[in-house]
């Protein structure tokens, strides 16, 4: 019996598409800084009309405002704002940005009601021109909610980004504001049927330059440690971005590397046939049936502490590198190539940050000595953050149905893989392996899987072939899926049924 703790991908969703946030402090993070307001700035008071301040918490200013946290962590800062209450209504926020000619932008606030009567109506206007139709703050008390309104630049070179209070009423009319941004919409975050409840868009994607040169063995290591021919810093992969455990990160990257240090260099993120690197310094590297293609982009996730041996298992990919969903876990060289799952086309594949990690590298795949590599991938991280407090990792139990299973001669021996207590949102799992041990003798036999057909194929699936064993175990049964809750599920949580075949008779112990 093994416990785990499973990264939870909860049942889609609907969202905006983003790419970079043009909009500095749109999370108002840096207090009140980066915009102008035409209204009266208080840290402390709020009861006048026409007044806003930058807070963490709204009664701070004024004793009869509900008192959500904001809208990004639940414990950072916000714009909580007094609409004016008298025509013609004064800018409450505005900021100026550059822009592209003919480039379509969405520009995105999140709004929440302070007062029980006449919530605010807002107008987002860009360049003095409203963008219709009026945002209609919802009335329940801290319900954030989310308006977005497309502009197309036209001949623009600068866009002025402005929000009004239509309404004119002086009870109510009290609105907190958080999470601005303006973006386009052709970068690498996901659309919007992959994006799971309780997750919304972090305000910044990062921008990366990864040189071919980026060795990503010596992630997370010190100047001078050595690997594969190369030292840092001077081949040490680049550290793109800080992360948290249970975060989803999706990436887009253009550009092209050669190993063989060519000077006009061709080969894109996706890289070219498949070749190998094994595990060193700390970090699992790729090989046999995990070999990857060679110049492709590659990242690794740690955590605070640097890598030392010895390192985990060389990252698995059950469905190949056209896989929608990746669980990698720290110190483990995974495939990201263009981000997509075909070549240049394809569904914006995500990546599930691992329990404990803080940061992540980017380099590229190489068999020995990057020292010679050249060119470069330009790469940009968009990352859906976790705001479902707590939700991110929840430990559940996965089992067999009997602590062990008698069998008779000749006769099949049938079992299931439970799940104990089923996630309220449904499990995303990388893999598992079968392993059969007879407690009284040599093992000979077939381990059949049998996916679950109520679950269809959001079941745990069972898809590499059985691993046939004379010694010590018959197993080997790797898989991946969704299990969902809104599908039906058989009795005591079935993930997958299973029948072992030609066993000699007697009692059989299994793990996972």
């Amino acid at each position: 019996m093994k416990l785990l703790s499973l990264i939870l991908l909860l049942a889609w969703s609907s969202g905006a598409l983003r790419a970079q946030n043009l909009i500095a402090n749109g999370d108002f993070e840096l207090g009140n800084q980066g915009f102008t307001s035409s209204y009266t700035y208080s840290a402390t008071n709020l009861t006048p009309a026409q007044t806003y301040g930058v807070l963490k918490l709204p009664k701070q200013a004024h004793s009869l405002f509900a008192n959500p946290g904001d809208h990004t962590t639940g414990t950072g800062f916000m714009m909580v704002v007094n609409g004016a209450s008298a025509p013609p209504q004064p800018v409450a926020w505005t900021q100026e940005v550059d822009v592209a000619p003919g480039t379509d932008y969405t520009f995105s606030i999140w709004a929440c009601n302070l007062y029980g009567a006449s919530p605010s109506q807002l107008e987002m206007r860009i360049n003095g021109a409203v963008l219709p139709p009026a945002a209609e703050v919802p009335i329940p008390l801290g319900d954030w909610t989310n308006f977005s309104r497309t502009w197309n630049s036209g001949a623009s070179t600068t866009a002025r980004l402005e929000i009004l209070f239509a309404t004119t009423s002086y009870t109510g009319n009290d609105t907190a504001l958080d999470d601005f941004s303006f973006s386009t919409t052709d970068g690498p975050c996901l659309d919007d049927t992959q994006i799971p409840p309780g997750f919304d868009y972090d305000k910044l994607s990062a921008d990366v330059t990864v040189p071919g040169r980026s060795n990503p063995f010596l992630s997370g290591h010190p100047d001078g440690t050595q690997s594969k021919g190369d030292s840092a810093p001077t081949q040490s992969p680049v550290l793109a971005t800080a992360v948290t455990s249970g975060d989803i990160l999706s990436f887009s990257a253009t550009g092209s590397v050669s190993h063989g240090g060519l000077s006009n260099p061709t080969i894109p993120p996706d890289g070219i046939s498949p070749g190998g690197s094994a595990s060193d310094v700390g970090i699992a590297g790729y090989t046999g049936t995990n070999s990857l293609p060679i110049d492709a982009l590659v990242g690794v996730f740690l955590t605070d502490a640097i890598p030392t041996n010895p390192a985990p298992a060389v990252m698995d990919y059950p469905e190949g590198l056209d896989f929608e969903v990746l669980a990698p876990g720290n110190n483990q060289i995974f495939y990201i190539g263009d981000g997509l799952t075909g070549n240049g086309s394809g569904t914006r594949q995500q990546f599930v940050v691992p329990n404990g990690a803080t940061r992540l590298f980017l380099g590229t795949t190489d068999g020995f000595g990057w020292y010679n590599n050249s060119g470069a991938f330009e790469v940009r991280i968009c990352r859906l953050r976790n705001i479902a407090a707590g939700s991110r990792l929840v430990p559940t139990e996965i089992r067999f149905d009997k602590p062990a299973y008698t069998a008779a001669q000749g006769d099949p021996v049938n079992g299931s893989i439970i799940i104990d207590p089923v996630p309220v949102g449904g499990l995303y799992s990388q893999g598992m392996i079968i392993n059969l041990r007879n407690r009284e003798g040599t093992v000979t036999g077939v381990i059949t899987p049998v996916t679950n057909p109520a679950l269809d194929h959001h079941g745990i699936i069972l898809n590499s072939p059985a691993d046939t064993s004379t010694s010590t175990g018959v197993g080997g049964l790797k898989g991946s899926g969704l299990f969902s809750p809104g599908l039906p599920v058989l009795t005591r949580n079935q993930l997958a049924t299973f029948t072992l075949t030609g066993l000699p008779a007697g009692l059989y112990d299994l793990q996972i």
